[in-house]
């Protein structure tokens, strides 16, 4: 994904999302069923500007979007 300079994002998590790496950091792991819906949790990430790499490992669903805010 791509960012015209760096900035704060959130990713927003959901399903049966396990884990998630931003530019071969881990960000995010599962600690187990909490629900199906979209932005169960919310993680402060850091975008770097240009391109940036995001690496997700995932069960038979998932949900995971990136907004600029705690609200989307």
């Amino acid at each position: 994904m791509h960012a015209d300079k760096d900035r704060q994002a959130f990713l927003n998590t959901g399903a049966h999302l396990k884990t998630v790496w931003l530019n071969g950091t881990k960000v995010f792991q599962s600690t187990g069923w909490t629900g199906f819906h979209a932005g169960k949790e919310r993680i402060p990430v850091q975008l770097k500007a240009g391109d940036n790499t995001l690496v997700i490992e995932t069960g038979g669903q998932f949900a995971l979007n990136i907004t600029e805010g705690l609200l989307w």
